[in-house]
């Protein structure tokens, strides 16, 4: 293990790059379904699949974001023996109807930042986190949520902290053609032809329904692409002296997080598999690559070692609970300071205007 403690050190290495082809389940040619996205009136993007095109009939299409590659590897963090790696730290929530959910720190869309955990007994424990990351102590964050340090969060309601990603992966189709599908629902009876029914029974299922709509794309080549930027890396970790507990440890978690294999069932009709070994190549500050030598098991063994040094199972969980109160409070000092600026502004002019002699 001293070599990946060396590795995650090393001033010469700038990133960790790993790639891995994949394929349809259903084999070269056959299509897979990327993921969806809605409208963006403002930027002139229709909604559907999310193509770049890049000349001479090239393109690249998103079969997987960076965002939701990131989910699916903090659900998988979520399982044994992974979740021995990371604190718990959890937050629960009773609804309406009574009925409570506990939402782990993994599930959280914004992480730490999420507003589950800002409002709720815990935003004392995550804003003196935070004071101690913005004055160089990266220890009590790492404490609290590991992965924001790795695949990055934004504070962007409270102290307006920007924590870079780390680690980044996307899963990408080069040369897509996109095709169409339809589809003509039959109906076992028209609403027509029953005595008693005047309106058309498409709503209810009781006349013919053709549809048409996006039928997923043939890709040339598809990939899987993953970079962990060991710069970023040291530079979230506030990182100090090598053999560093929290660097070594935040480097072990990003390496589990980099070799884990991703789930291949993305979405329905999108089962992609692996085509070969993946690779993965160290690039050095110089411009020069090497070739890396690491399994998954070998990572997660490293983390295991360095999440006891680093004294994860000391760390207690910590359970908070969600409280509106706190809603309720960040809105009104919100709407206080808006009705401030606004006076502010009231103030000024009416001065300017006494001045003018108006």
């Amino acid at each position: 293990m001293s070599d990946l403690n060396t590795l995650i050190s090393r001033r010469d290495v700038v990133a960790i790059v790993l790639r891995q082809a994949l394929r349809p389940a259903a084999g070269a040619g056959t299509p897979v379904f990327p993921a969806t996205y809605a409208e963006d009136k403002a930027r002139g993007i229709a909604a559907g699949y999310c193509i770049s095109e890049l000349g001479a009939g090239r393109n690249v299409c998103v079969i997987d974001s960076v965002q939701s590659q990131a989910g699916r590897i903090e659900a998988l963090l979520q399982l044994p023996p992974y979740r021995a790696l990371i604190r718990p730290v959890a937050v629960g929530i009773r609804h309406r109807d009574g009925t409570e959910q506990t939402v782990d720190v993994l599930a959280a869309a914004h992480r730490i930042f999420d507003a589950v955990f800002r409002f709720s007994s815990l935003q004392g424990e995550i804003q003196a986190a935070v004071r101690d990351y913005s004055a160089g102590r990266a220890r009590p964050l790492a404490e609290l949520a590991p992965l924001a340090l790795i695949c990055g969060a934004w504070d962007s309601r409270g102290e307006k902290l920007q924590l870079p990603r780390a680690f980044s992966s996307e899963i990408v189709a080069q040369d897509v053609s996109v095709l169409r599908r339809g589809a003509q629902y039959t109906a076992s009876v028209r609403a027509v032809d029953i005595e008693g029914l005047e309106e058309s029974g498409s709503v209810d299922g009781l006349d013919h329904v053709p549809s048409q709509g996006l039928g997923g794309v043939i890709a040339a080549r598809i990939e899987r692409r993953a970079v962990l930027s060991l710069v970023t890396l040291r530079r979230n970790a506030r990182a100090g002296e090598e053999g560093d507990a929290l660097l070594r440890y935040l480097g072990a978690l990003a390496l589990v997080v980099l070799t884990m294999p991703t789930p291949p069932d993305l979405r329905s009709g999108c089962l992609l598999l692996p085509e070969g070994a993946a690779t993965l190549r160290l690039q050095r500050a110089d411009g020069q690559e090497e070739d890396l030598a690491l399994t998954h098991e070998q990572a997660l063994a490293f983390a295991c070692e360095a999440a006891q040094a680093f004294g994860v199972p000391a760390l207690a969980p910590l359970l908070g609970s969600f409280d509106p109160k706190l809603v309720k409070g960040a809105n009104e000092a919100k709407a206080a300071r808006k009705t401030g600026k606004k006076g502010a502004k009231d103030g000024a002019k009416a001065v300017e205007a006494a001045g003018s002699g108006e």
